[in-house]
């Protein structure tokens, strides 16, 4: 073999190590990451989310937050959690419709079209939020229904009229149906022992950590549970007993003689006055004369 053939050889070689080296880098540069996400597909990013349920044991106001003692279903311990206003918390509760008044964020699910009329039969009330939608969109799981969201304007005699994207739209309640009426706040003061509760949330380190609160009240809510609630106002301390100005002016009184009483002010010890009518009167002075008498005796 001539010296160029060997050339050629040589260069063939190498060519051939250096696509062999490309190969190899592409496999263990690309084809790692391509794999870690097959087998990552569909896993969600952080730990797995949880879910207790129970009932509400014990519960304890502490400013604006509040503390849980869960009695749980499952049998286990008892959960307690400190709910803070940064912790999500939703509680419903069924009510009437006195609830249902101007300037409530409204939610009409269900509702159907009869001769240019809306009818409905749930009515959800947001008190002290804005709704969730605003506006007329159809119900994606009732075929033919629609949701009416917005603010409440005005109602009357079960006839609502709601500010729904800015168009006003009147809703009657279903007729031949009693009003499904179901209140959705945050008020953590509304919570109660005994009332329904789910929590959403991690285990970390042995530690559950809350995410979301869903709490279901037994009682139906009325107005009186959304006023506002005067502040406990506390019992100023008796002040302490001061002397007057007559006080000031009365000198004190030798030991075993009574004080006399200012004229005009009452004297428990003489409330008729007896004393000063009556002062014992000086003893009467001997006669000139009778004491020369008897010296001379």
């Amino acid at each position: 073999m001539n010296f160029a053939a060997q050339s050629r050889l040589r260069l063939s070689q190498r060519g051939i190590g250096r696509f062999v080296c490309l190969g190899f880098l592409i496999w263990a540069v690309v084809l790692p990451p391509v794999a870690w996400a097959q087998t990552t597909k569909g896993r969600k990013p952080g730990p797995d989310l949880e879910k207790l349920s129970g009932k509400i044991q014990e519960v304890e106001f502490k400013g604006k937050a509040a503390n849980l003692i869960i009695d749980r279903t499952d049998g286990g311990d008892p959960l307690e959690i400190l709910v803070t206003p940064k912790l999500k918390v939703l509680i419903s509760g069924s009510a009437d419709s006195a609830l249902l008044v101007p300037k409530q964020s409204v939610v009409v699910r269900g509702a159907f079209e009869s001769n240019k009329e809306w009818f409905a039969k749930r009515f959800e009330v947001y008190p002290g939020s804005p709704p969730p939608t605003s506006g007329i969109q159809p119900e994606a799981e009732k075929g033919g229904a629609y949701v009416i969201a917005g603010t409440l304007l005005a109602h009357e005699n079960g006839k609502l009229l709601i500010n729904a994207g800015g168009k006003q739209v009147p809703v009657n309640f279903e007729q031949g149906a009693a009003p499904e009426i179901v209140v959705f706040t945050s008020q953590l003061e509304l919570a109660k022992v005994g009332s329904p509760i789910e929590v959403e949330g991690s285990t970390r380190g042995g530690k559950f950590l809350p995410q979301k609160i869903l709490i279901q009240l037994q009682d139906p809510l009325t107005p009186e549970d959304f006023a506002p609630r005067k502040p406990e106002k506390k019992a100023a301390p008796p002040k302490p007993a001061t002397k007057s100005k007559k006080d000031k002016g009365v000198k004190p009184v030798p030991s075993g003689d009574e004080p006399e009483t200012p004229p005009g002010e009452f004297d428990p010890d003489d409330p008729f006055g007896d004393k000063k009518k009556s002062k014992p009167s000086a003893p009467p002075e001997p006669a000139a004369g009778a004491s020369s008498r008897a010296g001379q005796d």
